[in-house]
């Protein structure tokens, strides 16, 4: 059987498109991970990052935080939090985004609860409760867990 372009459709197909489709695949993904690393470590602030941090590392009472809210898109908690959250922290924080995406849907649009979103949201938001609570031990705790030795 011939196809409209003339090949034999019953002809059995070389692999090496698909071996070159595959490598292509793998040069492209390594070029966008190479391209995002390096966007990544190079990113400077926008405009609204920087108003954002200013507003909420400048206030020094909750009221002025309220004052210097005006006409600012954010909810008032960002605010409120911004100062006080590392980088681990949010990072941590946001591996949270899935669960809560999957909450909504199940709220939102009737999904349906599978065994496997309810363990999967356990492993995660157990993992991310581990890595919030997890405080570094302070100096005191690791000098009175470090051994003493006697040189008698």
């Amino acid at each position: 059987m011939l196809s409209s372009y003339g090949t034999d459709l019953t002809a059995p197909q070389s692999s090496s498109p698909s071996r070159q489709s595959d490598w292509a695949t793998w040069l492209c993904l390594g070029a966008f991970i190479v391209l995002t690393a390096t966007l990544a470590t190079q990113h400077e602030m926008w405009r609204d990052e920087v108003r954002a941090f200013s507003v909420a590392t400048h206030a020094r009472s909750w009221w002025q935080l309220l004052h210097d809210l005006h006409e600012e898109a954010h909810p008032f908690m960002w605010y409120a939090v911004l100062p006080r959250l590392t980088a681990t922290r949010a990072a941590t924080l946001q591996l949270a985004v899935p669960v809560l995406a999957a909450i909504g849907g199940v709220i939102v649009l009737s999904e349906a609860v599978s065994l496997r979103l309810v363990i999967s949201a356990v492993v995660i938001l157990g993992g991310v409760g581990l890595a919030i609570s997890y405080r570094k031990p302070t100096r005191a705790a690791k000098a009175f867990s470090r051994p003493s030795i006697n040189l008698r």
